[in-house]
């Protein structure tokens, strides 16, 4: 009995309690400071983009494009617009962990918020994509080369055509239901493979850089 006495005693005297209430409590403030400056971090990069955003906008106007489009970037001057809000991205001098959270904010009200939440691996790579001061910028100049992008198409129609040519051809008519099936599997392989390859040969320079990130999560 007098030990439980010496006990409440102890815990009642001023000060034992209030020292552990006082440092959940700075602990807590200390939190909400953290979570407050992130938060005025994260609104100050969307004002950046936003900002980035509305000027390539104006400068897209000033071509006669409304925004970017497939169509708009086969003019050389909006890829180069495109590549300048690239490379002059604040994203790349943000931490990681924001860059992720920039992403999540951005897709919460579509179908690939709740993808990226289950899967991080995706998000970190498009994360590393993203703050990679090389990797979209390079890709976006394969629009520069047109010529070569013509040159592709063609090859590419060739190959499909020569494709069907062979399966039409040399594929033994009397092979039907799985050896059909098998070789027409066969032969889009094989064509898959050369228009990958020939691409890949045409644009490794624009393609590389993009490649080393893809890498690191192989």
């Amino acid at each position: 009995m007098k030990f439980l006495l010496l006990i409440f005693f102890l815990f009642s005297l001023p000060g034992l309690g209030q020292e552990d209430e006082d440092k959940h409590l700075r602990d807590l403030e200390a939190q909400r400071r953290k979570q407050t400056e992130m938060a005025v971090k994260l609104e100050e990069t969307r004002q950046n983009l936003q900002n980035n955003t509305y000027n390539a906008i104006e400068e897209l106007k000033k071509l006669g494009h409304e925004n970017i489009t497939a169509a708009s970037l086969l003019d050389e001057k909006v890829v180069k617009i495109v590549r300048k809000i690239l490379v002059d991205s604040p994203i790349r001098q943000m931490p990681r962990e924001r860059v992720k959270e920039l992403i999540l904010d951005k897709a919460k009200d579509n179908a690939l918020g709740p993808f990226l939440l289950e899967s991080p691996k995706v998000l970190d790579f498009l994360a590393d994509v993203l703050m990679d001061k090389d990797a979209l910028p390079a890709l976006m100049g394969i629009f520069l080369r047109k010529d070569d992008l013509k040159y592709y198409f063609y090859l590419w129609i060739g190959i499909v055509i020569m494709g069907y040519l062979f399966k039409r051809f040399f594929v033994p008519v009397e092979w039907v239901g799985w050896k059909e099936i098998l070789a027409a599997i066969a032969i889009n392989i094989v064509i898959v493979c050369i228009c990958v390859t020939v691409f890949y040969q045409t644009f490794k320079e624009e393609l590389d850089p993009l490649l080393r990130v893809v890498g690191n999560y192989i």
